[in-house]
């Protein structure tokens, strides 16, 4: 597969049954990007990317009715990192950056960065499983019987390099590590039985046990960088330690030129030395929960579905963070810890216990064997938890959040199964709303009050009087706001660390709107099939940060991608040529404070016009 600009992957597999009782197949998936976001201080591609994985399934069956699947993955990714822009430079900013970088500029739809840390991603994980599924069969008033058992172990570590100034200025880098693993063990029972004590037409059901543990540590550190003592002479330095963005030091930096600023960072980075946050965390959870669902027809129109989950939760964490510099002994504050408005903190044995119970039931009248309506009424739960990293301490914890749903829609086929659609409305209401706040390095959880979301979604499947054509399409229309939200973050602008109250507001990262249509041709040619579809695609406007800062409102936009593709009609192979975002818009995926440039942004910016070509083989 072969995608503009400059992506390459290879995918292939191969297996079947060695013997009668025993199968194996065996995947691997190469992938190399150069990406599109030019770092011109550094010269290289910020979005670089590489990835492989392989994986390897064995099968076996040891009788008709037991079969037992065993698989391993392994996968390593490599990447440059963390691919964000500057956006809405002040003059006092951009002069002092110009003193790095004579080009900096903050247009964040040029893919164009400045970065002087070479940041990186290196991921890798591998994960075993084992899958056991037998077909017990009929017992007692049961009908197919069923079990699976499902079994997992799964270890995930990360370690990181990011520019956290996201400029040519050395002013603070941040490097974490993590390791994460987990072990988790379902088992579930399915059947069918005839009614439910001799009322009814039919049954079905699943019932089963989870239980889950897992250990997530992690070590971040953010470290001055040589350039940090010329950045404290300046008005945003002293903005963000002061918390009001109004202070001005007179632009004391304003006439220096880069030998100026050169002998400051000589004199200062000597004198500062080693100076940096460390934050620490160890979370280790265990969880269990039974659940069972049934699905009984009363009658041949009318289906009943109850449901219901119980669980348990226990989380345990440590927690801390500290600022580590030469002039910590004497009780004066680490600079890069001042100027992050960090303390000294240190929380040993945290510890929450959860149990929720969350039902479900659902009614669903069949309207004839192509059609039918339902009404269902849901409770979900999402536990609570403690941040990982957190600059004071004082916000650690955070609660679970509960939601209520109520959905209503229609399913159905029509014109001789010519037609698919299916839609809902829904409503459902939040307590406890977990939602991202950007601390300026990290995203911490913290509550909302309460919050409402309601909306209608929309499928449908055409297959038109013109045999080779058919369409698909969806839409989406959301109104997702806050009830009570007194103590929300507040924009930059308002002073840093203030607070508003964004009751009656809309929610962030929700659309209003959303909606796509693909018509898709297939046509015979030269005894070969010829498929062509063209994608449209729209989304509406969202705030991309939690405080919802106008800066961060992102406008409703639309794509265009498209593919024509010409193989055998059993797919055994295919040529496809296509490409993404044809018509090259100029789009934004988020928009967040910048760390150290109060007032001004980070933006990272949705995927360009990408063209590619894929040849597949299958046997």
């Amino acid at each position: 597969n072969k995608t503009d600009p400059d992506e390459v992957s290879y995918e292939g597999g191969i297996g079947g049954m060695v013997t009668d009782w025993f199968g194996v197949r065996i995947a691997a998936q190469d992938i190399s990007r150069d990406g599109q976001l030019h770092n011109q201080f550094l010269n290289r591609q910020d979005d670089e990317h590489e990835q492989n994985a392989q994986r390897i399934k064995l099968l076996f069956l040891p009788t008709e009715n037991l079969s037992i699947e065993l698989m391993g993955v392994a996968s390593e990714t490599s990447a440059n990192y963390w691919g964000l822009q500057l956006m809405n430079l002040d003059e006092g900013s951009s002069a002092f950056l110009r003193n790095y970088d004579a080009n900096i500029e903050d247009d964040p739809y040029n893919f164009t960065s400045s970065y002087d840390q070479d940041g990186f991603l290196d991921k890798t994980s591998d994960t075993l499983g084992l899958k056991t599924d037998w077909d017990i069969g009929p017992v007692g008033a049961l009908n197919n019987l069923n079990m699976v058992l499902v079994l997992a172990d799964t270890s995930l570590t990360i370690d990181s390099l990011v520019d956290l100034d996201t400029s040519p200025a050395d002013l603070a880098a941040l490097e974490g590590v993590s390791d994460y693993e987990q072990q988790s063990a379902e088992l579930r029972f399915t059947g069918t039985a005839d009614s439910l004590f001799g009322i009814g037409t039919g049954v079905e059901f699943v019932v089963g046990a989870y239980v889950f543990d897992s250990r997530f540590s992690q070590r971040t550190q953010i470290t001055a960088g040589s350039d940090f003592g010329a950045y404290l002479t300046t008005d945003d330095a002293l903005q963000l330690v002061s918390g009001q963005t109004s202070v001005s030091s007179g632009g004391l930096l304003g006439g220096l030129n880069l030998v100026g600023i050169g002998l400051i960072s000589d004199i200062t980075g000597a004198a500062i030395g080693d100076d940096y946050l460390q934050l620490d965390y160890l979370l280790n959870v265990d969880a269990q929960a039974i659940f069972a669902q049934m699905s009984w027809a009363l009658t041949d129109q009318f289906i009943i579905t109850p449901g219901i989950r119980f669980s348990r939760e226990h989380k345990v964490a440590d927690a801390s963070g500290k600022g580590v510099c030469q002039t910590a002994v004497l009780g004066t504050p680490c600079l890069m810890e001042l100027a992050l408005s960090a303390e000294d903190y240190d929380e040993r044995g945290l510890s929450r216990k959860e149990t929720d119970v969350s039902p479900k039931l659902s009614f669903q009248y069949y309207l004839n064997s192509d059609s039918n309506i339902f009404l269902t009424y849901s409770r979900g739960y999402k536990s609570g938890g403690f941040n990982a990293s957190s600059f004071g301490g004082e916000d650690l914890g955070f609660e679970p959040e509960e939601a209520a749903t109520i959905e209503a829609g229609f399913k159905g086929e029509f014109f001789d199964n010519t037609l698919r659609l299916n839609a809902a409305v829904y409503q459902t209401q939040f307590d406890n709303l977990q939602v991202l706040a950007f601390n300026g390095a990290f995203f911490d959880v913290t509550n909302a009050a309460s919050a409402i979301s309601r909306g209608l979604e929309m499928d449908f499947m055409w297959l038109t009087p013109f045999e080779p054509l058919s369409v698909a399409g969806s839409l989406g229309l959301l109104d997702a706001k806050y009830d009570s939200y007194p103590n929300a973050p507040a924009p930059v602008t308002s002073g840093l660390n203030s607070n508003q109250d964004l009751s009656g507001k809309r929610i962030a990262f929700a659309p209003e709107q959303s909606a796509s249509l693909t018509p898709t041709l297939t046509l015979p040619v030269f005894g070969l099939a010829m498929r062509a579809s063209v994608d449209f695609l729209y989304q509406g406007n969202q705030y991309t940060d939690g405080d919802l800062d106008p800066n961060s409102y992102l406008k409703g936009f639309s794509q265009v991608s498209a593919r024509i593709s010409v193989g055998a009609w059993d797919q055994r192979w295919a040529l496809t040529l296509g490409g993404s975002n044809l018509t090259d818009e100029k789009v934004l995926n988020q928009v967040l404070d910048t760390v150290f440039f109060p007032g001004s942004y980070n933006a990272r910016q949705k995927s360009g016009r990408k063209v590619f070509a894929s040849l597949s083989f299958a046997w």
